[in-house]
């Protein structure tokens, strides 16, 4: 008798083992790399920031999901990975002039910044590139519209140069759940 309960109480324990495991699938993240974004700031005397926006197209992103093979109803999270900012041509000059950049998203057609998704931390003198903070926002949307990214930049109270700042290196993840 003790042998079937023993033997019953461990095939209930695996059953429960089993089905625990099938419902916690595995997650993996899709990476979506972004085309750089170049911008030229003109010269500027005053403490006024610049604006630039460029388009990031919906299909493309959804192109590298589908590649991946991944229904869109099993993608949980999406956010922005990386991004940093070099000065273009290399060498040519540094950050020194400028107090900041934030870069925001939003649906192409929809008013205002949108959401603000990264910005850079406190710039160091020299600096020629910085890694973005990133904000964690959600940017599903990515996914189902067309979008625009806009980045603003801040210069010093001085003032800046005319200088050349390319966004690069920026990634957009997918985390999916496996089926």
């Amino acid at each position: 008798m003790k042998k079937i309960f023993t033997l019953s109480s461990i095939a209930v324990i695996f059953a429960a083992l089993l089905t625990i495991t099938s419902c916690n699938k595995d997650k993996f993240v899709i990476t979506y790399t972004m085309d750089d974004m170049t911008a030229c700031l003109v010269a500027n005397p005053n403490n006024t920031p610049q604006e630039f926006t460029f388009a990031l197209d919906h299909d493309d992103v959804l192109a590298v999901v589908s590649a991946a093979s991944v229904d869109l109803s099993s993608v949980k999270e999406t956010k922005l990975g990386k991004i940093k900012v070099v000065i273009t041509p290399a060498g040519s000059a540094n950050l020194d002039q400028i107090e900041g950049i934030q870069v925001y998203m939003k649906a192409l057609g929809t008013s205002g910044d949108g959401e603000q998704i990264a910005h850079t931390p406190s710039i160091t003198n020299g600096a020629v590139e910085i890694a973005f903070n990133i904000n964690g926002a959600d940017l599903k949307k990515t996914l189902s519209e067309d979008m625009i990214i806009t980045v603003r930049v801040f210069n010093k109270p001085s003032g800046n140069d005319p200088v050349c700042i390319k966004l690069t290196e920026g990634t957009i993840e997918i985390t999916a759940q496996k089926k």
